[in-house]
């Protein structure tokens, strides 16, 4: 049995008893090459490319197929919780280390509050957010220590 069609059928028409995939067209980019050898749901496929693209061999084509499907084998979604715990650890930390350096130069604490609480920033690589605002009674002024751990 044989079965000749144009480029349609790769898109979504699959012939599960084909073994062998013969390509006339040159191929554009792995994502056609995975359309047409997909047709062939054998486990014993093989694809024949007849013409083929100077700049994109198929071997070219075939390994970022290969690497593509390992991207997508070896995808964790877990990762980006383990990596935000910690970035979590690493911020308590950071935050630790700046309590105990400026408890060491209690100094400014008195006379410049606001230059204890820049450099605990400063070391701790969290974001500061300062707003003012004149009110009937007089001014206010507001700061926010941000970071991973306090949002």
């Amino acid at each position: 049995n044989v079965l000749v069609a144009t480029a349609v059928i790769e898109e979504g028409f699959d012939v599960p008893a084909a073994n062998v995939v013969i390509s006339y067209d040159k191929l554009k980019n792995s994502v056609e090459l995975c359309q047409r050898f997909g047709r062939a749901r054998r486990q014993d496929r093989s694809i024949v490319v007849l013409d083929e693209r100077g700049d994109r061999p198929l071997g070219l084509l075939q390994g970022v197929n290969e690497t593509q499907e390992n991207i997508v084998r070896n995808f964790d979604p877990t990762a980006q919780v383990v990596d935000e715990l910690a970035e979590k650890e690493k911020q308590k930390n950071r935050e630790r280390s700046a309590y105990r350096s400026i408890l060491s130069n209690r100094t400014n604490w008195d006379t410049r509050p606001s230059a204890a609480l820049n450099e605990y920033v400063s070391k701790t690589k969290a974001g500061l957010d300062e707003t003012c605002d004149t009110l009937s009674a007089g001014f206010q002024c507001c700061i926010e220590y941000t970071s991973v751990l306090r949002k």
